[in-house]
């Protein structure tokens, strides 16, 4: 877990080398095609039990929009959590920020075995609320649920149990309102998640500042169960 915390939040001197694990779109541009060419910065601080935060700040010097991810890895437990936060440090209303999606990662395995998808049927005040699923997820598999009428747990839960090489990854998308996310394979080894509110389309005025939802990964080695 601390070498893939090093790779996309750096290690609080060194700025990371793997991909951010969050994606958005500005003026109709992917953050993919930008971010690497905005001003960057990242510091670190020690937090109370056993915690180290760590923000990485992305700017663009054309616009005065500043992107924060503020992570914090947790030291007793192989956990990490991230949030996003836009702010207008210029004079004028920003180009449009859409499609944000705070986790955006790939997931990589080594072994023959594939992806096992964990998850359960959402709280719908029905005799199936909560049962258990396990969705293998074959070569070009895609996995997507949304939340309904606003709620964070209603039509599906925000809650993933990716069991894969011998262990796993869970993942929780931590949003008190609509959101939306999706699983793809690849026809290699890869997975992609990707999640976040299910529509955004928005400017910031100057001095306006958003943040969005939380994300928490945890890793896990071992049988998927008692990880839980």
């Amino acid at each position: 877990m601390r070498d893939w915390s090093k790779s996309h939040f750096g290690d609080g001197k060194k700025l990371p080398k793997a991909d951010a694990p969050f994606s958005f779109v500005y003026d109709g541009k992917h953050s993919s095609e930008f971010l690497l060419s905005w001003n960057k910065s990242i510091s670190s601080r020690k937090l109370a039990g056993k915690r180290t935060e760590k923000t990485l700040t992305y700017t663009d010097s054309k616009t005065g929009l500043v992107v924060k991810c503020i992570a914090t890895e947790y030291g007793d437990y192989p956990t990490v959590e991230w949030t996003l936060r836009f702010s207008n440090t210029g004079k004028s209303d920003t180009p449009v920020l859409s499609d944000i999606r705070p986790l955006n990662m790939n997931l990589s395995r080594s072994k023959a075995d594939e992806f096992k998808l964990h998850w359960n049927t959402a709280d719908n005040c029905s005799q199936d609320s909560y049962e258990p699923h396990i969705t293998t997820m074959q070569p070009n598999a895609e996995f997507s649920a949304v939340s309904g009428q606003g709620r964070p747990t209603t039509g599906a839960f925000p809650y993933w149990n990716i069991e894969f090489d011998g262990g796993g990854q869970i993942v929780v998308l931590s949003w008190g309102a609509q959101w939306s996310a999706n699983f793809r394979r690849d026809t290699d080894k890869r997975l992609s998640l990707k999640a976040g509110q299910e529509i955004t389309s928005f400017v910031l005025h100057p001095g306006e500042e958003v943040s969005s939802p939380l994300v928490v990964t945890q890793f896990y080695q071992g049988d998927w169960i008692r990880a839980q």
